[in-house]
């Protein structure tokens, strides 16, 4: 796990996830901890972008899991 925080007046983060190893396809689970989830499906491996605004200033605990086949 690692800690960021936001800066930006509009509260938006970036989230890099990195997926390498196993089977294709892979599942990337995100949970932004304010009750927002995200799931995309990709096909190989790679560094792929998330993002997300928060609506309300706080702290906030984000969780991610990525599956493969």
């Amino acid at each position: 796990a690692q800690a960021f925080s936001t800066i930006s007046s509009d509260n938006a983060v970036v989230l890099m996830v990195v997926v390498a190893g196993g089977s294709t396809p892979y599942t990337i689970y995100i949970n932004w901890g304010d009750g927002t989830e995200e799931t995309r499906t990709v096909d190989q491996p790679g560094t792929y972008q998330f993002s997300h605004a928060y609506t309300k200033d706080g702290s906030y605990v984000v969780n991610g899991v990525v599956r493969d086949v």
